[in-house]
């Protein structure tokens, strides 16, 4: 059997895959242009990005393993029939320290206090700085991510409240949780009255693009802090924008945009709005995952998916499973 890599995956892969996949022909696919004659000839491949017409040159596919946990950019609908698509975690570690990482830097003004100090001025700013023992974080969406962010902000003192799609008392009672709501609006605006902090862990899917916006970020409040690690279209743009310009919340970590660069181009501009210009902001280029140990991790589960493929067992995280010939 035949295994395609796919760019820009097959500069990070372990030197001796090969080697742990007896069996398979491995072929490394260097850049997009040798993208769909590779996939011509595969019956697996491992994808962080698959463009349709890519996906419709994958006659023989049987599985596609994304590296990613977010699958909004695999067009599975492009595959054949018979392709089980599956998606990959490992990357909650770090996305919860990140989710830590950044309200530190708001909360305990790192970024301008930095700033003052570089620029001369031994200047602390007005005011206390609020701790975040005792405060309370609210997880929108209780996946691997959500989970993860509850526990590392549980570890030093805060409180957790959260809202998934399948609630229950045991699952609140599992994650340490005060409150555990559901996915409609209302339970929504009762966890963003309820938290200091919400971070956003939930898909892009027709049902949450635009979830947050002008009376969420409201609900949110003057003293409220919004982190987005999920998706950019989860949240409404301008109203972003407009809600930490007005002082609606008092800051925001994106991680996640709206725009992304094409064609391998590095210099652009994220979003419509200048975000940039402002200060009560921490900005990162969807890099919240990206980690030693999600790397180590996702190589290993595609490893385990491809050993169990060869010999007909069950898949992990399966998002579609193929269709019997």
């Amino acid at each position: 059997m035949k295994l395609a890599v796919l760019p820009p995956l097959s500069a990070s892969a372990p030197a001796d895959l090969a080697a742990q996949l007896p069996g398979w022909e491995v072929e490394l696919v260097a850049d997009r242009d040798g993208v769909q004659a590779a996939l011509a000839s595969a019956d697996a491949a491992i994808a962080m990005i698959l463009r349709a017409d890519d996906a419709a040159a994958g006659t023989r596919l049987r599985l596609c393993q994304a590296f990613v946990a977010g699958i909004d950019l695999i067009a599975i609908d492009a595959l054949p029939a018979g392709c089980t698509v599956c998606n990959a975690y490992d990357h909650e570690t770090a996305i919860g320290e990140h989710v830590l990482g950044v309200t530190l830097m708001l909360t305990r003004r790192l970024g301008e206090r930095d700033r003052a100090v570089r620029g001369g001025m031994f200047q602390q700013g007005e005011g206390l700085d609020r701790d975040l023992a005792g405060r309370t974080v609210g997880v929108v969406g209780l996946g691997h991510i959500g989970r993860r962010v509850v526990e590392v902000c549980r570890a030093i003192g805060m409180r957790a409240v959260a809202v998934t799609a399948q609630p229950s008392p045991e699952r609140a009672a599992a994650a340490g949780l005060d409150w555990l709501g559901g996915p409609g609006r209302a339970d929504l605006h009762e966890l963003l009255r309820r938290a200091d902090i919400a971070v956003l862990c939930l898909p892009l899917e027709a049902a949450t693009e635009g979830f947050v916006g002008a009376a969420e970020l409201a609900a949110l409040g003057p003293d409220g802090i919004l982190v987005n690690v999920a998706r950019g279209p989860v949240v409404q743009e301008r109203p972003l924008y407009d809600a930490l310009c007005a002082g609606t919340i008092a800051g925001a970590a994106i991680d996640v945009w709206w725009q992304y660069p094409k064609g391998g181009e590095l210099q652009m501009r994220p979003s419509t709005e200048p975000f940039w210009e402002l200060e009560n902001v921490v900005l990162t280029p969807h890099s919240s995952g990206l980690s030693e140990s999600m790397q180590r991790g996702r190589w290993a589960l595609c490893i385990r998916q491809l050993q169990a493929f060869a010999e007909g067992r069950p898949l992990e995280n399966v998002v579609r499973a193929g269709a019997a010939a």
